[in-house]
């Protein structure tokens, strides 16, 4: 099962992602990753609620509940 989000908007492109168990390491990396960029919490949440919707489709409540904390984690950096 896989489910299509539509990522960030990068420079008038849009960015499309397939979510699968497999993937989900490597996209979860990448919002690790970026949540440490100065900046990105605006454009991250977003991106991370996207995600968290893919995944509630795929059934796997442990990773819906990470993505619930990269998301406060983002908002923490925003505010700072």
């Amino acid at each position: 099962m896989y489910a299509n989000i539509t990522l960030m908007e990068n420079n008038n492109r849009i960015d499309r992602e397939i979510v699968t168990k497999e993937t989900l390491p490597a996209i979860l990396k990448d919002i690790a990753d970026r949540r440490e960029e100065k900046g990105t919490s605006e454009t991250l949440i977003p991106h991370i609620r996207k995600v968290r919707e893919a995944v509630e489709q795929l059934g796997e409540p442990s990773i819906v509940i990470k993505l619930y904390w990269e998301e406060i984690l983002s908002a923490q950096l925003m505010i700072m």
